[in-house]
């Protein structure tokens, strides 16, 4: 049931080329890189890099487009809303298959700005549970993006400290505690020293205490 490409301009691209260490298996069939393409645009990419195209647009379609990126190279950017998804495959394929070519080096910039902008969303992880079914392993940058920002590089894989925290800005309810004595946990997933810069704790009624220990 495959169609025709020829006849509906449908393709399958690997986003990391198979000239560059995705010939054999079983990284020609691993899933997590493999997305399917207007044709027109897979033909054009070929083999380029990805990245921001800042000049020099030779082609445009749909959003995607290839031109000149920084460092005065060709590179093809993807659609905004596949940026993400392309970035975290990138990022699995090099990790689990040992960057062969060293493909990804001139594009890590670029990809982890990609996931940024694109974060992960229910599709992707959709598609991550899916794939897993069939290829029983799972893209751990989806799993958990993070990991992707705490990554030096792929040649010095070390993570890096976190130099930020994540804080929800939702607002905890603590109701029909009463008199009696609640407690609220603060945990420090990271791998660097937090500090409490402020606080504040509204209540609703009189005659109750609040402190942060």
């Amino acid at each position: 049931g495959i169609p025709n490409a020829n006849e509906t301009n449908f393709n399958t691209e690997h986003t990391w080329p198979q000239s560059l260490g995705a010939k054999q298996e079983p990284p020609k069939s691993d899933l997590f890189h493999i997305r399917p393409t207007y044709r027109p645009a897979n033909n054009k990419r070929a083999n380029t890099p990805f990245g921001y195209v800042l000049s020099g647009v030779s082609y445009e379609d749909g959003g995607s487009k290839l031109g000149i990126g920084k460092n005065n190279t060709l590179v093809f950017e993807p659609r905004d809303i596949v940026k993400g998804d392309i970035a975290r495959g990138m990022y699995y394929f090099a990790v689990c298959y040992n960057n062969p070519t060293n493909y990804i080096d001139s594009q890590e910039e670029d990809l982890k700005q990609f996931a940024i902008n694109d974060p992960v969303d229910a599709k992707e992880m959709a598609r991550n549970d899916a794939i897993f079914k069939y290829q029983h392993n799972r893209n751990p940058f989806i799993d958990n993006e993070n990991f992707l920002f705490r990554f030096n590089t792929i040649a010095n894989p070390d993570f890096s400290k976190k130099s930020f925290a994540h804080v929800s800005s939702e607002d905890i309810v603590m109701a029909g505690v009463g008199s009696n004595k609640a407690t609220l946990y603060i945990a420090n997933i990271g791998d660097t020293t937090i500090q409490i810069i402020s606080h504040s704790f509204n209540q609703n009624g009189s005659g109750h205490s609040y402190s942060l220990k």
